[in-house]
């Protein structure tokens, strides 16, 4: 499946590209255990989407990204939420079957976008991460887009009448 827009094809068919992508999120999938047959039904429908549009690899990126990171270091959120698959890995904590989030709005050809993923990482982690990608994929094949904020903290009262 391509995309209606060419820069977003370009960077999809040079994402780093692990070595049988769609076999190892089959057998991540295979070792998801599930209670319903509506659940199985979303985690066969998701996979079969993520194979027509080629994004097997960006999940196990987002899926060995957030898995170097320690649960509670990190956020995700954006379109991400919309997947059982990436709620049931563990990326997301939010479970778009109980809140009938459609999966279509992670992916679509019809908005021309890549899946907006957000992943928010702890200030004193950012070193491990710019590691992990190097480790992983070189210094070459990503860019750092940050923001940092400093909140204030401040108390609020409420005087009595």
């Amino acid at each position: 499946m391509k995309y209606n827009n060419e820069r977003i094809n370009q960077i999809l068919e040079n994402f780093p590209a692990t070595n049988n992508a769609e076999e190892q999120l089959k057998r991540l999938v295979g070792s998801i255990i599930t209670s319903s047959s509506e659940e199985k039904e979303r985690l066969n429908y998701e996979l079969k989407l993520i194979r027509e549009y080629k994004i097997s690899n960006l999940i196990l990126f987002y899926y060995n990204l957030t898995k170097s990171i320690k649960a509670g270091e990190y956020k995700v959120d954006g379109a991400a939420n919309c997947s059982y698959l990436l709620f049931r890995l563990g990326i997301t904590k939010v479970n778009p079957i109980l809140y009938n989030i459609p999966f279509e709005r992670l992916v679509s050809n019809e908005t021309s976008a890549i899946a907006c993923f957000h992943v928010h990482i702890k200030e004193d982690r950012v070193g491990d991460v710019f590691n992990f990608l190097n480790e992983n994929y070189g210094w070459e094949r990503f860019a750092v887009v940050s923001t940092c904020e400093k909140l204030k903290t401040f108390v609020l009262t409420k005087k009595p009448f």
